[in-house]
């Protein structure tokens, strides 16, 4: 019994450790699929265990079983990999694969390296220490573990290529994580890599020369020195230098120092710098401070280039400790304040990342969410209020934890940060939120329990004089956290094929990519292009029966008022204006937002006319005409915001713009206040800082919106202080190239 227990240096408490973590790992989201996360858990496992095993089995066996020494040890970890792949697969084929082909991937190429890591870490710490080999071991381990912080902290990217990890997409979640080329090239090198260090170190530990132990030391680190240094050219890393190489063009401004693309005209990109200007000023009134450094804005033309230069694609996203902000240019104008926001308050903020205390999110993204005080043309306490009294409560105390806080959607939680911390800096000033921020402590900042001040909030959302609605309420907030999607990273890639089949026309292929995806989820966004794709091979009737059959599955989320104007349109194009009529009214009923309740008029108003469908089915430019047509004779306020958005896409010249406002703008309703809070914002972008400032004034004379007003009055100030300060400024700024 004794021999079998000890048999391959007691190989079996290393297996039975590993399968309870599994099993453990089948409990927790994200983990509990044969995926990604998957099996960077357990190439972080593995590595360490690996490399205590070798220790052990070395110190055992080496003597004895010299020639099959490295033979044995790799026979035993083999099993090692065995373990966390059963497991998992197992547990898939019962509750249901995500994507098995994706899951082997990830497996392979993260998981599988980790034993010849781990075996190389533990040949290294044999051949440099007699003893306290296990520390040793541990000290090589977190070291290259804390490359990730060391390039997180320097570098401007959130994403990392660590042996260890294989490839970690940074703090931001990306459900669009895959096996690509460039991931595999780097395991290719790290087993290269590594596995010279293994044959080197078992020359050294069998010839036992002194040398060979210093050249298995010093290649390795010299190798590693040039692959750092290069890994900038071969993509595995982004510095300053390669960033400012790739956006190359720089404005410089009083307060800023912007990098963008070069694509991006000049022209928007000083507007760009003057909204930098006029956020600064406002937030060096909010926070109190006044920053001793220019902030470096990093300007991306797209998504695409942000992904591969930053590792983010869909979010924005500031480094207060560097000073810098990195946004999409066609997303600044939901961004920006906010991620400015950040680095104000690194001003205040603790430790060497200039964060809040304990690195609460909650109290980082609640200070930016506070200082920009927008949600989507909504004041913070609108949206605040929208969701606790809609039955969307949120216990805050719950919140200021950092799980609390990623466990619900983004949206109701960085609403509520912002928020609540608006409340504080209003009623207690900004001073002691500075000290909470920096402490963590509540009682000692305020004076009070946390819970006494949430009762008065909790109070303060309650009584306030707004008008809710289910409907908008469900729209805002019915979206589901990370932790509450079925196998997003499967159903992302599926996504994107099935759109790319949609894009070159192969129907019949996007509905097979559709229904693969609505067999796991109810993804809207697979739900809506399995209706397209119907809708493109002429079988409006099969879209509709499907849509009709289906859409009840999606009440109470953001994305049942979007399908009922997708069902109206398709009522609409098979001559149905009655249904179509209906389902536009409910809609503007409703009410959910402004864009679709503004779609949802126009389609009603067009709906008498005899081109109604043309209009549905015609080009931007053929919209944009029948709109012209539509203000003729009086403005339909709600044409504005469409008007606006074709002029931009169509890229028609401002002045030729200016041409359908030719009549006065009688603000007499919420419709057209916001309608011309649109318009002033147009012509603010378009350098009119004139007329943006008399139209902004204009939208004020309504005034029975208490939210609305706050936008209202925001915009005021802007298009006052542009054109006050924007002929000035611009004169000042100076654009070179690198």
């Amino acid at each position: 019994m004794t021999k079998i227990l000890k048999w391959r240096n007691y190989l079996w408490l290393y297996l039975i450790a590993i399968f309870i973590i599994n099993l453990a790992l089948l409990k927790l989201p994200l983990t509990n699929v044969f995926g990604y996360e998957f099996s960077v858990i357990n190439s972080l496992l593995l590595v360490l265990l690996s490399g205590i095993y070798t220790i052990y089995f070395y110190k055992n066996n080496f003597e004895k079983h010299q020639p099959d020494f490295l033979k044995d040890v790799l026979q035993s970890l083999f099993l090692f990999l065995l373990i966390p792949f059963c497991v998992s697969v197992f547990n898939s084929i019962i509750t249901g694969f995500c994507s098995f082909t994706d899951g082997i991937l990830f497996y392979l190429v993260i998981t599988a390296p980790s034993i010849l890591i781990g075996t190389s870490l533990g040949l290294i710490s044999i051949l440099l220490l007699s003893r306290f080999q296990i520390v040793l071991l541990l000290l090589l381990y977190i070291g290259i573990l804390a490359i990730i912080a060391f390039e997180i902290y320097f570098n401007p990217q959130v994403y990392i290529f660590n042996p260890i990890l294989g490839f970690f997409p940074g703090t931001i979640y990306d459900e669009g994580i895959a096996v690509t080329g460039k991931l595999v090239i780097y395991r290719v090198l790290n087993l290269l890599f590594f596995t010279f260090i293994i044959i080197a170190a078992m020359r050294s530990l069998i010839r036992g020369k002194k040398k060979y132990v210093i050249t298995t030391i010093v290649i390795p680190i010299v190798i590693a020195g040039i692959f750092y240094l290069l890994s900038p050219q071969f993509g595995f890393s982004t510095t300053f230098n390669r960033l400012k190489d790739e956006l190359d063009k720089t404005i410089v401004s009083e307060h800023f120092i912007i990098h963008s693309d070069r694509r991006i005209e000049n022209k928007k990109i000083k507007m760009l710098a003057l909204n930098h200007e006029y956020y600064y000023q406002e937030l060096e009134k909010y926070f109190e401070v006044s920053l001793d450094e220019k902030i470096h804005a990093f300007i991306f033309y797209d998504n695409d280039q942000k992904k591969e230069l930053l590792g983010s694609r869909n979010a924005d996203i500031a480094k207060p400790w560097l000073n810098q902000i990195y946004i999409t240019y066609d997303n600044w104008d939901h961004t920006l304040k906010h991620e400015l926001a950040h680095c104000f308050s690194a001003d205040f903020g603790a430790g060497i990342l200039k964060l809040a205390s304990g690195l609460n999110p909650m109290l980082i993204e609640g200070i930016a969410e506070a200082a920009d005080g927008n949600y989507n043309d909504n004041s913070l306490h609108f949206m605040a209020a929208l969701a606790f009294n809609s039955g969307y409560t949120m216990d805050l105390e719950y919140l200021l934890s950092k799980i609390g806080f990623y466990s619900q959607s983004s949206s109701i939680s960085y609403i509520y940060a912002g928020s609540f911390i608006q409340y504080l800096i209003e009623n207690y000033g900004i001073i002691k939120f500075k000290k909470y921020y920096i402490t963590g402590d509540y009682k000692d900042s305020y004076g009070v329990e946390l819970s006494n001040t949430l009762a008065l909030y909790y109070k303060f959302l309650a009584d306030l004089d707004y008008t809710f609605s289910e409907d908008k309420a469900s729209y805002y907030f019915g979206r589901k956290s990370i932790f509450q999607k079925v196998c997003p990273r499967a159903i992302a890639k599926y996504l994107r094929t099935g759109w790319e089949q949609m894009h070159n026309m192969q129907f019949t292929g996007a509905q097979e990519t559709f229904n693969t995806i609505l067999d796991k989820s109810d993804n809207y966004s697979a739900f809506v292009g399995l209706i397209r794709s119907y809708e493109k091979q002429d079988s409006i009737s099969s879209a509709i029966n499907i849509l009709k059959k289906n859409i009840s599955e999606y009440k109470k989320t953001s994305y049942y008022y979007n399908l009922e104007l997708i069902l109206a349109d398709l009522f609409l194009k098979i001559g149905e204006e009655k249904t179509a009529d209906s389902l536009y009214r409910v809609i503007i009923k409703q009410d959910p937002n402004k864009r679709l309740t503004s779609i949802s008029n126009i389609r009603k108003a067009i709906l008498n006319d005899e081109i109604n469908t043309d209009y549905l089915l015609g080009s931007n430019y053929d919209k944009y005409y029948f709109l012209q047509q539509m203000n003729e004779d009086h403005y339909n306020y709600w044409t504005f915001p469409v008007i606006i958005n074709l002029s931009e896409v169509l890229d028609e010249h401002y002045n030729i713009f200016l041409k359908n406002f030719n009549k006065d703008i009688k603000v007499q309703d919420y419709v057209s206040s916001y309608a011309s809070f649109l318009l002033s914002k147009y012509m603010l972008a378009n350098y009119d800082f004139i007329n943006a400032k008399k139209i902004a004034g204009l939208s004020l004379r309504y005034s029975s919106d208490s939210n609305l007003n706050i936008i209202l009055k925001e915009q005021f100030n802007k298009a006052k202080w542009f054109a006050m300060n924007g002929e000035e400024l611009l004169g000042k700024f100076i654009i070179y190239y690198k």
